[in-house]
């Protein structure tokens, strides 16, 4: 857990409530998934607005924080939870109040199903973020049962499981050849394979924001599932096209990462997460330096 000097006034029965002399930005998380140890960019974050005389805190738990100006819901699960949305009620500003499920069922726009008429190449991925991996950590905290039913189904094929491990996602070139069960798992979807090329590298672009300011990196691997691994080299671009602004509006999103490819002239939105990590991405120079330019955008809110 991340503190500050400052005080924290948190409402809960019986505490004494306190001001922060320096305008207060909370960070609200979920006990299973805090800060660290995972590499998400919001921890770059709050050392630089304490840096600009903002006072930052995690708070690890839907507890409301009367004195804080902002909060951002920083809750790492695919599907809102209940009580960090009645605690994102009580804020005047609270980033990501508004952002719904970001299921692939949601997001997507290209999935596809059987005897839809679609028959060329195909990814086969997890319903949930990150391979559902995240969703099951946390799932142990509050639903024992869901856990116990997931880990028994670890030990059948892939295609009946619940997450995907180190998001091993398969593709197929034809929609034929995707295992049956796949159709039957309400766990897994189906994709269009929509690869960017620039050569014989595939290209990924993800655009991180925080409010109006953002930056795209655009990312390059030999392998069509481009992932932090994966990739060999990435540049730098700063506008997303305006289908991929849009989606963002209408997904309601203040803070966080969009990956899409551009294929053919069109964008195609492929995964939508408000928790982004950094990971290998912080040893890229430029990626420092356009986390410190992110910094400011917090003002916006304030």
């Amino acid at each position: 857990m991340l503190h500050v000097s400052s005080a924290v006034g948190i409402d809960t029965p019986g505490d004494h409530r306190t001001r922060c002399e320096a305008p207060l930005v909370v960070v609200h998380t979920h006990p299973a998934t805090p800060l660290m140890p995972i590499k998400y960019l919001i921890r770059e974050l709050l050392p630089l607005w304490r840096e600009m005389g903002i006072a930052a805190v995690e708070v690890p738990a839907p507890a409301f924080v009367s004195s804080a100006r902002v909060a951002i819901m920083h809750i790492d699960f695919t599907t809102p939870l209940p009580a960090y949305q009645r605690v994102a009620s009580q804020y005047r500003r609270a980033l990501n109040s508004h952002v719904g499920s970001i299921e692939k069922r949601v997001i997507s726009r290209h999935l596809v199903t059987r005897g839809d008429g679609y028959d060329g190449p195909v990814i086969v991925k997890t319903n949930a973020n990150f391979g559902g991996v995240i969703d099951y950590q946390t799932t142990r905290w509050s639903r024992p049962w869901i856990t116990l039913a997931s880990a028994a189904r670890e030990r059948l094929p892939w295609h009946c499981r619940a997450r995907l491990r180190d998001k091993a996602y398969r593709i197929y070139n034809r929609v034929r050849d995707v295992p049956t069960p796949v159709w039957y798992n309400p766990d897994l979807v189906v994709e269009r394979l929509l690869c960017e090329r620039d050569g014989d590298m595939y290209v990924l672009r993800s655009w991180n924001f925080l409010g109006d300011r953002g930056f795209i990196g655009v990312n390059r691997s030999t392998s069509p599932i481009v992932q932090a691994t994966t990739i060999v080299s990435r540049t730098l671009e700063h506008e997303p096209p305006p289908e991929i602004q849009q989606l963002r509006r209408d997904l309601n999103f203040d803070f966080g990462k969009f990956d899409f490819t551009i294929v053919d002239g069109v964008p195609h939105l492929l995964d939508a997460n408000c928790t982004t990590t950094v990971g290998r991405a912080l040893a890229w120079p430029t990626f420092a330096e356009r986390i410190r330019w992110l910094a400011p955008a917090i003002e916006q809110f304030m």
